[in-house]
């Protein structure tokens, strides 16, 4: 019970309207490190970057422009240009769900404010806490092959 009361309070600091800068300052670090735990897992399941939207931005472009010019000629041979669908369908849903988030975010913090963000943050939190136990005791095994 002590342990609760005393994450309780720790939260009402951390999300308390009137902030000290070290406070913005940790939230800020607190917010990158979840952009990076994001986008690692996101290049390590789908081989290419969560975060970063002008490369999804950029590959959609890509594949969109497959998608036009799938017949076009080189002297007389036809060229057939194949877009990857799964790859566009991956971009459109990461670069769509990035501005709807940032919309929802924006507006959330306009009507509710910080606290809006906290439940958001809870749930990376839940999400990314079980992977990280699970893979330290493959860490320690490297670090000491390391070590060697």
């Amino acid at each position: 019970m002590l342990a609760a009361q005393h994450s309780m309070r720790r939260l009402r600091f951390l999300i308390n309207r009137h902030r000290a800068p070290s406070t913005n300052r940790a939230l800020g670090l607190l917010l990158a490190f979840n952009a990076g735990a994001v986008n690692a897992g996101g290049f390590l399941v789908l081989h290419m970057y969560t975060t970063h939207m002008t490369g999804n931005v950029t590959d959609l472009g890509m594949e969109l422009g497959k998608a036009i010019l799938a017949h076009r000629t080189a002297g007389n041979a036809l060229l057939r240009i194949e877009p990857n669908w799964p790859r566009m369908r991956i971009c459109a849903g990461l670069v769509g769900m990035f501005v709807l988030g940032g919309l929802a975010g924006a507006w959330g913090f306009k009507y509710v404010g910080f606290v809006f963000v906290v439940p958001l943050a809870a749930l990376l939190l839940a999400v990314s806490v079980p992977p990280f136990l699970r893979d330290i005791p493959r860490s320690r095994i490297l670090l000491a092959r390391l070590g060697k």
